[in-house]
C-alpha cells in the first residue's frame, strides 16, 4: 500500500443519500437504514476542508449523490472561499440541484457518471460484499492481495461524518456497520503511511472483496455476499438483504492457482464498461503482483558470524543459493551452522593481512559473472532486506536500492530470537549510522550483465561505466566517476528502480554481540583499510563507545 498523501484526490462524502440502488456500490447505499441517510453539516465540511489546507493534490466532493444535499449551493460557496476551482472535483450522477453555473465556478474536474440504461447493460462492479477472509484461507496470500489492492492504489482516502479514513471503501464500511469511526478531523491527519494506518487496514480490509481477482457483476444483479458480510448486515439491521431476492450467499473458496490465473484478465477499475474495453482501462490491471518464481542468489562475506548466521539464513531461506565467502580465519561455530542449510554454497576467502575491502569487492566482482539467476543480492551478514520477491515481481528494472534502517534495541523490545521474523524484532532506529548517511544501497542487480562493478561496502556500483548511487558519498571508489546529484535518483528507465526496498541494518541491534562483533572487526583491519579509511566505522570503536551509542538509541522512533 502507499502513503495516504500519494493519492490523486481526497474525497469528502457530504451525503449518504442517493437515488440509485446499484449492486456492489462502493458506499453500500442500497443497504443503508433510513436513519443512516445523513447530510454533512456545513460546520463539519468547513472543518474537513480546513484539515486539507496543505493537502498536496486535489479534493473531491462525493456521496451518495452530492447534488441531493439540501445545502449544495451553500457548500459550493464555502468551497470557493477555501480553494480555487482547479483544486476541486465533483463526483455525481446528475439530477436534482444541478446548477451548471455554480458547478463550473466551484469545480475544475467533474466526474459525471449517469448510470443510465445503456450503462447498466455493460457496467460491472467488483463484488465488495464478499469478505476476503471468508474465501482466501491462506492468510499470507490474503495479506498479499490486500497490500496490492487496486482501490487503495488508484482511488482515494476519505472523510465522512464519522471521521477520516485511509480508504473510501473502509469509510463506507465503518458507516454501514456502525463502526468506531475514523481519525479526528485535524491538521495533517493525511500524513499517515501504511505503518500508521495499520489499525484501519486490519479492521476493514478483511471484510472487503475489492482486492479479490474474480468475476464482476452487472449493476442490477442480485448481490453475492459471503457469510461474514451477511451476518454483519443482519446484526446491524441493514436493508435489502433478503436471501434469494436481494442477495445470494457466496460460499466458494479460492485457491492460489485460481486467483493467479484470474489476475491475468482482471480489470476491476473498468467498472464503467461503456467507455473502454478492459485492456484499455485507464486504471489498468487490478493486480500488480504476480507470483512468478524468480531465481535469486546471494553473495555475502563472513567472519565469525555464529550469532547472526541463523537470523540471516532463516530470513533468506527463500533464496535459491547463498554464496558465503567464509574468511579462512573464522574460528567460531559459523561453519557448523551454515552447513545445516541446503541452499548455502561455501566459498573460501583468505586475507593475508586482515580484512581488506579491496580484496572483498574484487572477489564479489569476479564472482558475479559466474552466477546464473534472475537477480543477484549483495548483502552483509547484518543486512536484512524485506519483501524482495514481492517487489521484484512488480518492478523489473536492472538495479534496486534498499533503504537500510540502522536499528537499535528500543527500551520496549525483547532479546533477539532467530525463530521470529527479523522485521518484528527490531522496529526502531535512525537513517544514519554514526554520522554516515549512506545506507541506501544498490543491493539487488540483475545477473548476466556485461559490466558490473561494486564499490567498497557496496554502497555504489558501476554498470557499463555509469556511476550509480542513491546519492553521492564522500569517499571515491571509482576514478573519473559520473557523480549524480540529488537524493531521489532519476536514471535511465529500466535501469534504476525508483521504488525503494526497505531493510534493516543490524550492526547495533543488541549490546553483547555488537560489542564482540565490532571489536573483532577493529582488530582485523588491514593496512590498506587503515590507510584508505575503508570500514572506518570500526577503526576507533571501543566497548565504551558501543555501550554509550546503544544507550542513546533506546528511545528511537519506529521506522517500520
Amino acid at each position: 500500500m502507499k502513503p495516504i498523501y500519494d493519492a490523486w484526490f481526497c474525497q469528502i462524502d457530504i451525503t449518504t443519500d442517493c437515488f440509485m440502488s446499484c449492486s456492489y456500490c462502493s458506499r453500500y447505499t442500497k443497504h443503508l437504514r433510513d436513519d443512516q441517510i445523513i447530510n454533512m453539516s456545513l460546520d463539519f465540511l468547513e472543518k474537513s476542508l480546513d484539515s486539507l489546507k496543505d493537502w498536496p493534490t486535489a479534493i473531491g466532493i462525493i456521496g451518495g449523490e452530492p447534488l441531493l444535499h439540501p445545502q449544495f449551493e451553500e457548500i459550493c460557496d464555502l468551497i470557493q472561499k477555501k480553494f480555487p476551482k482547479e483544486k476541486m472535483g465533483l463526483w455525481t450522477s446528475g439530477g436534482k440541484n444541478w446548477n451548471q453555473e455554480k458547478i463550473d465556478q466551484t469545480f475544475g474536474f467533474i466526474a459525471h457518471n449517469k448510470h443510465d440504461a445503456d450503462q447498466k447493460k455493460v457496467c460491472r462492479h467488483q463484488r465488495s460484499t464478499i469478505a476476503i477472509k471468508d474465501v482466501i484461507k491462506d492468510s499470507v496470500y490474503m495479506n498479499e492481495l490486500i497490500d496490492d489492492c487496486w482501490v487503495q492504489r488508484t482511488w482515494c482516502p476519505s472523510i465522512n461524518v464519522k471521521g477520516a479514513f485511509f480508504c473510501e471503501v473502509a469509510a463506507a464500511q465503518d458507516f454501514l456497520w456502525d463502526g468506531p469511526g475514523g481519525w479526528p478531523i485535524e491538521s495533517n491527519w493525511w500524513k499517515r503511511t501504511p505503518l500508521h494506518f495499520k489499525d484501519q487496514r486490519d479492521r476493514y480490509c478483511q471484510n472487503c472483496g475489492m482486492c479479490i481477482p474474480m468475476e464482476r457483476d452487472l449493476l442490477q444483479s442480485v448481490e453475492k455476499m459471503s457469510l461474514t458480510v451477511y451476518e454483519n448486515m443482519k446484526q446491524n439491521n441493514n436493508k435489502r438483504i433478503q436471501i434469494g431476492k436481494d442477495v445470494e450467499i457466496f460460499e466458494k473458496k479460492f485457491g492460489i492457482d485460481e486467483i493467479e490465473k484470474n489476475k491475468k484478465t482482471w480489470f476491476p477499475g473498468n467498472y464503467r464498461g461503456d467507455k473502454y474495453e478492459d485492456c484499455n482501462s485507464q486504471e489498468g490491471r487490478g493486480s500488480t503482483f504476480f507470483r512468478k518464481k524468480l531465481k535469486l542468489e546471494i553473495m555475502t562475506m563472513w567472519h565469525n558470524e555464529e550469532f547472526l548466521a541463523p537470523f540471516f539464513l532463516n530470513h533468506y531461506n527463500y533464496v535459491d543459493k547463498i554464496h558465503i565467502f567464509l574468511d579462512a580465519d573464522t574460528n567460531d561455530n559459523t561453519l557448523n551452522i551454515i552447513q545445516q542449510y541446503k541452499n548455502v554454497s561455501i566459498e573460501e576467502m583468505k586475507f593475508p593481512d586482515g580484512m581488506d575491502d579491496n580484496l572483498k569487492k574484487e572477489k564479489f566482482n569476479s564472482f558475479y559473472p559466474r552466477l546464473d539467476c534472475d537477480y543477484v543480492l549483495l548483502v552483509d551478514a547484518d543486512e536484512f532486506i524485506f519483501d524482495v520477491q514481492k517487489h521484484l515481481s512488480v518492478y523489473n528494472e536492472t538495479v534496486h536500492f534498499t533503504k537500510l534502517w540502522n536499528v537499535y534495541r528500543h527500551y520496549s523490545e525483547k532479546d533477539l530470537d532467530s525463530t521470529i521474523p527479523i522485521k518484528e524484532q527490531r522496529t526502531h532506529g535512525v537513517s544514519d549510522f554514526e554520522g554516515w548517511d549512506v545506507y541506501t544501497k544498490p543491493n539487488i542487480i540483475k545477473s548476466k550483465l556485461k559490466s558490473v562493478v561494486w564499490g567498497g561496502g557496496h554502497h555504489e556500483c558501476l554498470i557499463n561505466n555509469n556511476y550509480i548511487a542513491w546519492k553521492p558519498i564522500s569517499r571515491v571508489f571509482f576514478k573519473d566517476r559520473l557523480v549524480l546529484q540529488g537524493v531521489n535518483l532519476v536514471y535511465t528507465p529500466k535501469i534504476v528502480c525508483n521504488k525503494l526496498l526497505t531493510g534493516a541494518h543490524w550492526a547495533m541491534a543488541d549490546l553483547d554481540y555488537a560489542i564482540k562483533r565490532r571489536l573483532d572487526r577493529k582488530q582485523r583491519q588491514s593496512k590498506v583499510n587503515l590507510e584508505k579509511s575503508y570500514s572506518v566505522q570500526h577503526h576507533f570503536t571501543t566497548e565504551e563507545f558501543v555501550r554509550k551509542n546503544i544507550e542513546q538509541h533506546k528511545n528511537d522512533p519506529q521506522v517500520f
